[in-house]
Formats: structure tokens, C-alpha cells, sequence
């Protein structure tokens, strides 16, 4: 269980610039309610991604590394631990994501997809 929170948090510290207070307020009610967290938090997520929305480096990390581990906790709602692979797969390409930004200057930063649909950090 603490590699599972470790890599959480890694993975939302990349994945949250400009948007600490809505990561940790939505982190906290998902550690509150580790059975129903896909349905209690909905207004925390809601938030977080209202306030990601805004950011280029948060809308790349959305696109090009979230669907396996949002496909893995849908299938898996009540049982974070059976995601602990795609959530460092995860963490991983948000840290070469960042990496790329600050190397080509977040404002030029665009992600490698054209995918439009929303899809959800966590």
C-alpha cells in the first residue's frame, strides 16, 4: 500500500501545476473513500479537472498517459492496488512530459496527440 501512495503522489506532483489545491483535496477524498472514491468524488474531480483544463502541460499528460490507468479503475473501482502498473506507467510519461515542456518552454509545448475528447488524470 505505500507503493501504491508513493506513486500516487509522484504522479500528481508532475501532473499538477496550477492545480495543487484541487489535486490534493481530490487525492484526499479518494484516500477518505478507498471503496466508493469513483463516486463520492465526484465534485473534487470535477473541480481538478475544471482547473487542468487550463493547463498545457496538464491537457498533454491527459492525452498522452491517462487512458491505461483510467481503463484500469474503471475495471477495478473498488481495488486502486490492481492499477499499481498503469499508474507508474502514469507517473512516467507525466515526468517525461514535464521534462519535454521545460525544455521547449511550456507555452511552445504541445502534445504529441490530436486526440479532443476529455479524459480524466485520475
Amino acid at each position: 500500500m505505500a507503493e501504491q501512495t508513493a506513486i500516487f503522489v509522484e504522479a500528481l506532483n508532475y501532473a499538477a501545476e496550477g492545480c495543487m489545491s484541487d489535486v490534493e483535496a481530490y487525492a484526499d477524498c479518494v484516500t477518505k473513500n478507498r471503496k466508493t472514491w469513483y463516486k463520492d468524488c465526484d465534485q473534487y474531480k470535477n473541480n481538478l479537472d475544471r482547473c487542468a483544463s487550463q493547463s498545457p502541460i496538464i491537457n498533454a499528460i491527459k492525452i498522452e498517459c491517462s487512458e491505461g490507468y483510467k481503463l484500469c479503475l474503471r475495471d477495478n473501482p473498488a481495488n486502486l492496488l490492481a492499477c499499481n502498473k498503469e499508474l507508474q506507467a502514469f507517473a512516467d510519461c507525466a515526468k517525461d512530459i514535464v521534462r519535454k515542456a521545460k525544455t521547449e518552454g511550456e507555452l511552445n509545448f504541445r502534445p504529441n496527440s490530436l486526440q479532443l475528447y476529455d479524459i480524466s488524470i485520475i
